[in-house]
């Protein structure tokens, strides 16, 4: 019935932005206010991020709140012992900022492996998420260590009741957490999966946050901790050593940034994805959506989309990979100028051979002037002679999370974060799972090698108006973060559509020349994708498959609208 149900209201959804009065069903899918909101996968961990607005603080405090609260609630999803990125809006200093954590190699790498040799222990990496989320609220944040943490260990210690989402992923993965005692006595009672409205107490888990809200970063990364994961991952055939624990640190950046629909977009530099949203930004333009119509009623523009994302993928796909060793054209990827290029490639007959572009000169053009006075991603310097290609992960980042923030001074904070599939790897110390992101490497730019970081298509992005806040948003789903990024910012941005109706509208997305397409979009769309060449892949409405968008929208009068996206149980609050 719950499908039946928004299927009727997407058919029905209109170009033009609903009455301010419309509200969102469950009661948390859509919020106004004024002071700040708080929009993410799960209220308990959205009211942890208001809880800190409320007493003054901003939304790096909010959003490290939010993100440790989702490590308890959503611990399938991303956690302590995973990583990410964080796109920050500085209001008052009209500046950007971009913290990347993603897990890490050790000085010694070693490879998934294959069969008898592969074990959960040799697909993590050094996980990245404590370390980063601590870095940004030392330097940005207002509120205490222990105060931004409170919810987090509360809700671990305390307990919660599990929601639906928990309930059904666990189901899915009872033989993965079957594989850890401690991890099956606590989401496995009795041999079966935990149901939803059963209580989850993690007191191990309350002890770890605990200690990392006395004594910070070192808490995890050094001492008794970090000498149990490492251990435990040695145990299994990963040779990373207490060292490389010790000396993780995250990673600092100015964003990736362009233009679109006269507005600058802020969004996350390699090895992260946001070259592939900017790409598609520009063909979108480029090829006339505005005219052409909504993408989800009109088929012109669905075939559009789908050009439009197959063709950037290939670009970024081949190219993306760790800048700190490898040379990444990101600015080129995300220039105006080479999506001019790459208009006729996306307008190409369908083949089973498309080819990426070569976006190196573009990458050393100037950005746009917007996108200098906030701060904007260099270009790279390394030789010509030394860049190179690639592909991507090998396996996708698909159990993600993502959170959109904005407090009462405009500050803003876009943060995904993920432990790569659900549950990670399935390595499980102290109360907390360990990511899966080993398996994420690839070839080229993306190679596995020391102290290396592999692609992902995380890619937290904020947009402005001028020099004034706009949007906050971004989405988990491995390949179709990317795409429901774009779509969503065509139905707000483009055409004006109301947020929430925004983001519960049927998506699109394409792996090589298969479209994959949600329940609601009209027979003819799906006869002109056929008649353009793809096959098409049939997906329930609202199916989570597709992200969970979260979107705060500043609005013209300057009022604040959240959007969660129910396709994962998203919530959105504020006041």
């Amino acid at each position: 019935m719950r499908y039946a149900a928004f299927l009727l209201l997407l058919l029905c959804a209109c170009a033009k932005t609903p009455a301010p009065s419309m509200v969102a069903p469950f009661g948390t899918g859509r919020v106004e206010a004024t002071n700040g909101v708080v929009a993410s996968a799960n209220l308990l961990a959205s009211e942890a991020g208001l809880e800190m607005l409320r007493r003054g603080g901003n939304a790096v405090d909010a959003a490290v709140a939010t993100a440790f609260a989702l490590n308890v609630v959503d611990p399938m999803m991303a956690g302590i012992g995973g990583g990410g990125g964080m796109t920050i809006w500085l209001a008052k200093e009209r500046r950007a900022e971009f913290v990347e954590f993603y897990p890490m190699a050790g000085a010694k790498i070693v490879t998934v492996g294959e069969g008898a040799a592969r074990t959960p222990e040799r697909a993590t990496l050094v996980p990245g998420t404590v370390a980063g989320l601590l870095a940004a609220l030392e330097r940005y944040g207002t509120l205490r260590r222990d105060i931004v943490m409170a919810p987090a260990i509360r809700l671990a210690r305390d307990g919660f009741d599990a929601h639906t989402w928990l309930a059904r992923v666990v189901s899915t993965e009872a033989e993965k957490l079957a594989g850890d005692s401690a991890a099956a006595r606590l989401l496995l009672p009795g041999g079966r999966p935990i149901m939803a409205g059963e209580r989850v107490v993690q007191s191990k888990l309350a002890a770890t946050l605990e200690h990392i809200a006395r004594a910070g970063r070192d808490a995890f990364y050094l001492g008794a901790n970090a000498e149990a994961v490492v251990a435990r991952l040695n145990a299994g055939g990963n040779p990373i050593t207490l060292d490389d624990f010790a000396s993780y640190q995250p990673r600092w950046y100015r964003p990736l940034c362009s233009t679109f629909a006269g507005h600058t977009v802020l969004t996350a530099p390699p090895p992260l994805g946001g070259a592939q949203v900017l790409e598609m930004l520009h063909l979108a333009e480029l090829r006339d959506i505005a005219k052409t119509g909504v993408p989800s009623r009109t088929p012109a523009s669905l075939v559009a989309i789908a050009d439009i994302i197959r063709t950037a993928r290939v670009d970024w796909s081949g190219y993306n990979g760790y800048p700190a060793v490898n040379a990444v054209p990101a600015r080129g990827l995300a220039s105006e100028a080479y999506a001019r290029e790459r208009v006729a490639a996306s307008l190409a007959p369908l083949s089973d051979s498309l080819r990426r572009g070569d976006p190196w000169d573009e990458d050393a053009a100037a950005v746009p002037s917007s996108c200098d006075r906030v701060g904007a991603y260099p270009a790279t310097t390394v030789p010509r002679a030394a860049r190179t290609g690639g592909e991507t992960h090998n396996e996708p980042d698909a159990e993600t999370t993502h959170l959109s923030i904005v407090d009462r001074d405009r500050n803003a904070v876009s943060l995904t974060f993920t432990l790569g599939l659900h549950f990670g790897s399935g390595v499980y110390v102290n109360g907390a799972w360990y990511n899966s992101a080993n398996s994420n490497f690839g070839s080229g730019a993306n190679a596995r090698g020391p102290r290396h970081v592999p692609s992902t298509t995380i890619a937290p992005t904020i947009v402005l108006d001028g020099d004034q806040l706009r949007m906050v948003v971004g989405s988990p789903a491995s390949a179709y973060i990317q795409p429901a990024i774009l779509q969503t910012m065509i139905n707000t941005l483009v055409f004006g559509i109301e947020p929430w109706t925004s983001v519960t509208m049927p998506r699109l997305n394409t792996t090589g020349n298969v479209a994959h397409v949600e329940g609601g979009f009209p027979a003819a769309a799906m006869a002109a994708l056929v008649a353009r060449g793809y096959s098409i892949a049939t997906h329930r409405p609202v199916e989570d498959t597709f992200g969970s968008v979260q979107m705060v929208l500043v609005g013209k009068d300057g009022r604040l609208i959240g959007a969660a996206d129910p396709r994962r149980e998203g919530a959105a609050v504020g006041w």
